[in-house]
């Protein structure tokens, strides 16, 4: 896995990991409180269906530039400026944990995404943690609207359940060696 240092705002540095698949790209938005590593099997799998994928890593971490509090749309630059800079017309967006509302921001404000998926991603909150503790305002406006989507999208995720859980995930791996 390839790490680029990306100029994604004059003076802004985006650390970006790149793992070149093939002419299709994914951006992986990255959990907190750390990007966790994109493991090899997950490369794998990746790169088989044609996709390469991109890790910016959010300002602030590791060699990315801090630039201080800001609204999660405010990332969808760096996407923009990601997917630019690796010369890529088209994208699909996922994230991970803190980071699927940075996949849906970039589906909601960016006209060059073509799909998006938010795995495990983080709303639940609890006296002990609040993860919209410090959110700018128009932030939890954000977060309040995607809230109002939730009967809809239970229901779409009720149909769509099934099918997927009736498939085995390690299927891909049944001839793997302890490598992948």
């Amino acid at each position: 896995m390839e790490t680029l240092l990306i100029e994604t705002a004059p003076g802004v540095i985006t650390q970006t990991y790149l793992n070149r698949g093939g002419d299709k790209l994914i951006i992986w938005h990255h959990g907190m409180p750390s990007p966790r590593p994109f493991s090899p099997q997950m490369a794998e799998l990746f790169n088989s269906y044609g996709y390469t994928v991109a890790i910016p890593l959010r300002q602030g971490y590791a060699k990315s530039t801090a630039v201080g509090r800001r609204p999660i749309a405010e990332d969808t630059k760096v996407t923009k400026a990601v997917v630019a800079h690796l010369g890529f017309d088209e994208f699909i967006t996922t994230g991970f944990s803190a980071g699927g509302a940075r996949a849906l921001a970039d589906l909601a404000l960016l006209d060059n995404v073509t799909q998006g998926i938010d795995f495990a991603g983080l709303v639940p909150s609890t006296e002990e943690f609040n993860p919209f503790e410090n959110a700018p305002e128009d932030e939890l406006e954000f977060f309040d609207l995607i809230r109002e989507f939730g009967p809809e999208l239970k229901e779409q995720f009720t149909q769509w359940a099934p099918g997927f859980l009736a498939n085995d995930p390690m299927a891909e791996f049944a001839n793997a060696d302890e490598e992948t």
